[in-house]
């Protein structure tokens, strides 16, 4: 055998040396059934030790804590003095009076309930103002001011403003413009004399180149109308409808206004008419004055 070979120690008991006997599983099984109700009864012991371990520190406290009261009581109602029978007795110091440095000094008493108590301000509703009229004061007038007239419209004699009015002599555009209204009036009171009297149109066309008194029943028929447009015109309206587009006007505003203005405008046209229709207007070109103004007292005016 060599020196060398492994060797192996073997205990002489099973129970000691290196190696243990491996346990069954039967075996481990049962040991720890056995160990379960030695655990169980073990951890029961201790928590009813730990219980009566706190039962008995609460009692400890509880008595400490009527004691120290019992002794509190105790001393409140019987206070003891404890006298040193070495009591010494020294001198004090003395000492400055203090009346004399606060002597100036005045004590201020705190303010009594029914003394100097300021006035109760109560609550009292509050009346608004009422505006008072002051007499003797008048609201200024509102400043009228006249409308604009558009352009394009005309004012009648009665609520046309005040303008200033200028003499004049005698008005072509006027007249122009009258002459062919007359004309128009003149034809319809023909045709409506033809229609009464039954006789053609033709008829009269043919007489006024030949016939003297056809010609004279026309003219007068003409300056009828004529007499008719100018008095009816100028007596309601103060002007005729070419003096009117024309801003020209026969008179003054009083005159307008007077209750003889349409006898005066009746005395002119007759003036006019008796001397020929024509004989005064073309005068009073000639003059530069209006001629019939100083025999009938109505001037012919312009609009400035």
């Amino acid at each position: 055998m060599d020196l060398f070979d492994d060797f192996e120690m073997k205990p002489i008991t099973p129970g000691l040396g290196f190696h243990k006997r491996k346990a069954t599983e039967e075996e481990i099984i049962e040991e720890v059934k056995r160990e379960i109700p030695k655990a169980s009864a073990n951890q029961a012991m201790g928590e009813e030790q730990e219980l009566q371990e706190l039962m008995s520190a609460l009692d400890r406290v509880s008595t400490s804590l009527a004691g120290s009261m019992v002794e509190s009581t105790q001393e409140k109602n019987n206070p003891q003095v404890s006298i040193e029978s070495d009591i010494e007795i020294i001198q004090p110091l003395p000492r400055k009076s203090m009346h004399g440095e606060f002597a100036s000094v005045s004590r201020v008493e705190p303010p009594s309930l029914g003394r100097n108590m300021p006035p109760i301000i109560e609550d009292t509703p509050v009346v608004p103002l009422q505006k008072e009229k002051i007499p003797n004061i008048q609201r200024p007038n509102k400043v009228y001011t006249p409308k604009k007239v558009s352009a394009g419209t005309r004012r009648g004699a009665a609520d046309s403003p005040v303008n200033d009015l200028k003499p004049a002599v005698f008005s072509f555009s006027s007249a122009l413009l009258d002459m062919m209204v007359v004309l128009a009036m003149s034809l319809l009171f023909l045709i409506t004399l033809l229609l009464v009297t039954g006789v053609k149109l033709a008829m009269v066309f043919k007489g006024l180149q030949s016939d003297l008194m056809t010609q004279i029943s026309m003219g007068m028929l003409y300056v009828a109308v004529l007499q008719l447009y100018v008095i009816v015109s100028r007596s309601f309206f103060g002007k005729t409808l070419g003096e009117w587009t024309f801003d020209y006007q026969m008179g003054d505003s009083e005159q307008i206004k007077s209750a003889i203005y349409p006898i005066l405008v009746l005395w002119r046209s007759i003036l006019i008419v008796v001397t020929g229709v024509v004989t005064l207007p073309l005068l009073s070109l000639i003059f530069r004055k209006d001629i019939a103004s100083y025999l009938t007292g109505l001037q012919f005016y312009k609009k400035q």
